[in-house]
């Protein structure tokens, strides 16, 4: 999200702009724990024999060309609406824990395309940030049922397929959603990206491709209507 969910088994491949390398350098010198960035627009997707392949400009006009294998997690990211969140539904999130429950108000889902499976479901304790709650969980996993909660009717209650004894996950009247897919059928020229790598012998190798979807994501849209609750 980049909060939680993990979409892909991290890979490299090798981009041939060396100016492109040279634009991150100063910035990788700064900051070495830091993996540089490189930010630009999609100029085009092309389809080189099995490959599709990710033509990526700067603001400079030059391109660069990335192989869109399984050795580079692309993730298509934008903001979404509470049709996503369904029985069923990939989700991803933070929450404070009080009195035994865990509370919500950003949730990530997955999109997951044709025949893949979602990574499996956990809740633990959140990395210690700055400034944060010490009892922050990180949650993740399938819902697998979903009710307004009796005792606080203006929250959700969730249930995920997670191992072993769970607290309670709540969702907060006005939790916003967030989306996330690898589908590249939703890639679009014009289209910002953000470009994850690393320096080596002056090129940049590309470890992940982040593509900012500019519209919202609509429910309505990408999946079939959830189906009415009987009486």
């Amino acid at each position: 999200m980049q909060h939680l969910i993990v979409l892909s088994i991290l890979g490299m491949s090798v981009l041939t702009q060396s100016a492109w390398a040279q634009q991150n350098q100063g910035s990788a010198t700064q900051t070495p724990q830091q993996p540089p960035t490189v930010e630009g627009t999609v100029s085009e997707i092309k389809t080189m024999g099995r490959v599709k392949v990710l033509v990526v400009a700067n603001d400079q006009g030059e391109t660069m060309e990335i192989p869109l294998t399984n050795r580079v997690p692309v993730d298509i990211k934008g903001t979404g609406d509470q049709g996503f969140v369904r029985v069923g539904a990939f989700i991803g999130g933070k929450g404070v824990l009080t009195n035994k429950a865990l509370f919500l108000n950003e949730i990530n889902v997955l999109l997951l395309g044709k025949g893949k499976k979602p990574p499996r479901g956990k809740i633990g304790k959140a990395p210690r940030q700055a400034g944060g709650d010490i009892n922050t969980f990180q949650v993740m996993g399938t819902i697998q049922a979903m009710e307004p909660n009796p005792d606080y009717p203006d929250y959700t209650m969730l249930a995920l397929d997670v191992p072993g004894r769970a607290p309670g996950i709540n969702l907060e009247k006005n939790y916003t959603v967030k989306v996330m897919s690898n589908d590249l059928s939703l890639i679009e020229a014009g289209m910002p990206v953000v470009l994850d790598g690393r320096l080596f012998r002056g090129k940049f190798q590309v470890s992940r491709v982040t593509i900012n979807h500019p519209e919202p994501f609509s429910s309505e849209e990408y999946l079939k209507p959830a189906e009415p609750k009987e009486d």
